[in-house]
């Protein structure tokens, strides 16, 4: 599929997707699955303000999607989105978090929640107009420590995955 078109007929997936990204510095003090929790709330954070350096650090060179989709590819969604939307509010909810050690990956199933206005909490996704994502997402350290998104996968979720 031609990246415009599929930019075109998926750009809130897009970036739901990569709101979810994760990469960042690791800590000694923290275990890889509290690594890669607290990166989600930092890429919550840059998704909300904007900060496409940052998303686009996140993803690894390697990174490939079952859509073909490559870094370049992301990056390129990134920077379209945010200039389609001003206002992006989101709410996510790790469902599952795997870490496999002896390979430095880790699985996560995120569920994201975005609107234009700010979401309160679960109970609040039935009466507001949010885009609702379920995303399989899969994650290498890399030798300097940071986390980086290596596979993802997502599809549309209901607003009782968020119960």
């Amino acid at each position: 599929m031609v990246l415009s078109t599929w930019v075109i007929t998926h750009p809130l997936a897009t970036l739901v997707f990569v709101v979810v990204l994760l990469c960042g510095c690791s800590t000694d003090s923290d275990s890889p699955e509290d690594q890669v929790r607290a990166l989600i709330g930092r890429a919550q954070a840059a998704a909300e303000a904007q900060d496409t350096k940052v998303l686009e650090q996140m993803v690894a060179v390697d990174y490939a999607d079952e859509r073909g989709q490559d870094k370049r590819a992301i990056a390129a969604l990134i920077r379209y989105y945010f200039l389609q939307h001003k206002s992006i509010h989101l709410f996510t909810k790790i469902e599952d978090l795997t870490v496999d050690n002896s390979t430095r990956k880790a699985h996560a199933t995120v569920y994201a929640a975005m609107a234009g206005q700010r979401i309160e909490g679960s109970d609040a996704l039935a009466r507001l107009r949010a885009d609702l994502h379920r995303f399989e997402l899969d994650f290498v350290e890399k030798d300097d420590g940071k986390w980086k998104v290596l596979w993802a996968s997502w599809r549309r979720a209901t607003v009782d995955d968020f119960l």
